[in-house]
């Protein structure tokens, strides 16, 4: 097995040190993201580099913090309200 780099040992340290709460989204994150480039990857393993591993620690931190938000569908929210300008607020309209 191949040893770990002074990066990757940092990052350990840095996991190790989150809440219960960070270190199981961060998990969750980490599965979803191995799953879904395993499938393009017809079954194999992929492997993650720490640098991937920090920005999933730091998106679970956030997550943990502020709570779960979906910035593809904010962005798509986003998209559509402003189209045609925002809508009255509470239905009002123009007499």
């Amino acid at each position: 097995m191949a040893e770990k780099t002074v990066d990757r040992k940092s990052f350990d340290l840095r996991l190790a040190a989150v809440s219960e709460g960070t270190r199981q989204e961060y998990q969750n994150i980490l599965t979803n993201e191995q799953i879904r480039r395993a499938k393009e990857n017809k079954g194999k393993p992929v492997a993650i580099s720490t640098a991937e591993r920090e920005l999933f620690l730091n998106r679970a931190t956030k997550t943990v913090l502020y709570g779960k938000v979906d910035p593809q569908r904010m962005a798509r929210d986003w998209e559509a309200a402003s189209r045609n300008g925002r809508p009255p607020i509470g239905g009002a309209q123009d007499n």
